[in-house]
C-alpha cells in the first residue's frame, strides 16, 4: 500500500492512512534507522512475540543478503523509530 525504502515505510504508512505507533504488537512492523542500520535504505522486520522487555523480530538482509534473522532486542532500543500496525 505504501511505497519507498523501508526508512520511508513508517512515513509513508501514515499518509495513506495506515495505522502507525509506539507500542509494539505481535504481527506489526517495525522500522528501524540509526546505528547499525543502512542510512540510505533503512530496515523493517515482524514482530512476532514479545518477551518482558524485548522483542522478537525476524527479519531478512539484517546480517546478509537473503538471510533470514530472528533476533531479541530491547523495546527501549534506539534504533527503533516506530510500528506499522497491519491486519
Amino acid at each position: 500500500t505504501w511505497r519507498g525504502n523501508a526508512n520511508q515505510w513508517l512515513r509513508n504508512a501514515a499518509a495513506a492512512g495506515v495505522a502507525t505507533g509506539s507500542k509494539p504488537v505481535p504481527g506489526a512492523i517495525v522500522a528501524f534507522s540509526g546505528r547499525g542500520y543502512n542510512p540510505y535504505y533503512g530496515h523493517v522486520g515482524i514482530v512476532v512475540d514479545i518477551d518482558g522487555d524485548d522483542i522478537i523480530v525476524k527479519d531478512m538482509n539484517y546480517r546478509r543478503l537473503n538471510e533470514v534473522t530472528v533476533r531479541r532486542i530491547p523495546t527501549n532500543n534506539s534504533t527503533i523509530r516506530g510500528y506499522i500496525y497491519v491486519d
